[in-house]
């Protein structure tokens, strides 16, 4: 779970102890110490929320709907813990599969509710979840996978009705024949 920039500071550290132990430099001791105790806390609260936050999501039924339309937000059932009261870390959730959704968390009820938006239309069969739980620092992150089978169809969304848009598909001008029958001209 260790990113790029927790293998850095790690590195920085253990150099810094290092040279602090040759030179007997009493001040870069304890940074060093502090530096590799963040790192240290940052990869076991991230391990921990997120074996609570998978242990708490993989139990919910998919939450989502049969049948969408496209261009339209939607508020699923699905929810997160919201780890985020800490301060110390974010979460982040998005679709594998299927293509073709915004995806993103909201508050909701004291934890994360997950809002999408149909980008395309289509027929799914199954749904993939990708959360990602990583610290403010960037120096841990876990990703884990979650997928339910469903019956999903996309449908594209209405259009909206303007009154300009059916009077240009009228034909002829807007005014009926004042000697012309009520019903109009049979063509």
């Amino acid at each position: 779970p260790v990113r790029w920039g927790g293998v850095a500071l790690i590195a920085v550290a253990l150099l810094a102890l290092t040279v602090s132990r040759d030179e007997s430099d009493h001040l870069l001791e304890p940074v060093a110490l502090i530096a590799l105790a963040l790192v240290l806390a940052t990869v076991l609260l991230v391990t921990v929320s997120t074996l609570i936050v998978r242990r708490r999501v993989k139990a919910q039924p998919v939450g989502v709907p049969p049948e969408l339309s496209t261009g339209a937000e939607f508020i699923t059932g699905f929810r997160v813990p919201n780890v985020r009261l800490l301060g110390l870390l974010d979460v982040e959730l998005e679709w594998v599969e299927p293509k073709g959704f915004e995806v993103e968390l909201v508050r909701a009820d004291g934890t994360l509710g997950e809002r999408i938006r149909a980008v395309e239309r289509g027929r799914h069969e199954q749904l993939t979840r990708r959360v990602t739980i990583e610290d403010v620092f960037g120096l841990a992150s876990l990703t884990f996978e979650l997928s339910w089978e469903l019956a999903l169809r996309v449908a594209p969304g209405a259009a909206p009705v303007h009154l300009t848009l059916a009077s240009s598909f009228s034909s002829g001008d807007s005014y009926s024949h004042p000697s012309g029958r009520p019903e109009g001209d049979l063509i």
